[in-house]
């Protein structure tokens, strides 16, 4: 699951960046990583459901559930039209245009959107570049400026998993019996509200995106979960 995620999340998330119309594209792409929630909620419920089983199938078939999404994934992308910007890259440039044109120009070469994407495409994408060879990183390197956003996305990664997903996703059975919690069902009830105040508090977020600077936003994000657990960590009850 490890190896599929990490694939899956260096492709799916350009494609959205990709495919949204450019008006819509900053909620668009913020509404994207709130659709963990959705899979982690049925995972919760799933997991709650089933402990009324005494045998395997209370872990079993949360197990088997796994399989719809990625069934469904894989039943419908054969349906979806193949990134502009791969297409533009790898000399399908007519391709390019189509997909531009049906998708982010209301079915018209002459938008004004169409003629901005493919004007980037033109101004950004080296045709001989280092993105044709999968084992070349010199582009992320290259220049200051590039090493500086390797830095500022190593560094933003590491904290969002240590604000949340490091922590109270895969350790909240731990951290709820350090708490004296040990009754299973209680600590699966904590955990699927835990999920749905975490998906209402993700969209609100997706939905301020556009309305809000992303520095300031990040930065208020950053103290707030500091305001939440510094209590708890300094101030045992």
């Amino acid at each position: 699951p490890g190896w599929g995620y990490s694939l899956a999340s260096a492709a799916a998330p350009a494609y959205v960046v990709e495919m949204s119309h450019p008006a819509y594209r900053d909620i668009l792409t913020g509404l994207y990583n709130c659709q963990y929630f959705v899979g982690a909620i049925a995972a919760a419920g799933a997991c709650r459901g089933c402990l009324k089983y005494q045998s395997s199938l209370a872990w079993r078939i949360p197990i088997w559930c796994q399989l719809i999404s990625s069934s469904l994934v894989v039943l419908t992308v054969w349906f979806i039209p193949e990134s502009p910007r791969w297409l533009y890259s790898h000399g399908h440039r007519e391709k390019a245009w189509d997909v531009i044109t049906r998708y982010h120009g209301e079915g018209s070469r002459d938008n004004a959107y169409v003629h901005l994407q493919v004007r980037e495409y033109e101004e950004a994408i080296n045709l001989e570049g280092a993105d044709k060879n999968a084992f070349d990183f010199r582009s992320l390197i290259g220049t200051k400026a590039a090493r500086w956003r390797l830095m500022c996305v190593g560094i933003a990664s590491f904290m969002s998993q240590w604000a949340q997903a490091g922590v109270t996703t895969y350790y909240i059975g731990g951290l709820l019996a350090s708490a004296g919690m040990t009754d299973t069902a209680q600590v699966l009830n904590v955990n699927l509200g835990n999920t749905v105040l975490s998906a209402g508090l993700a969209y609100l977020g997706s939905y301020l995106g556009p309305k809000i600077q992303r520095r300031p936003m990040m930065m208020g994000a950053s103290v707030a979960c500091c305001v939440r657990t510094c209590p708890a960590c300094f101030f045992p009850i």
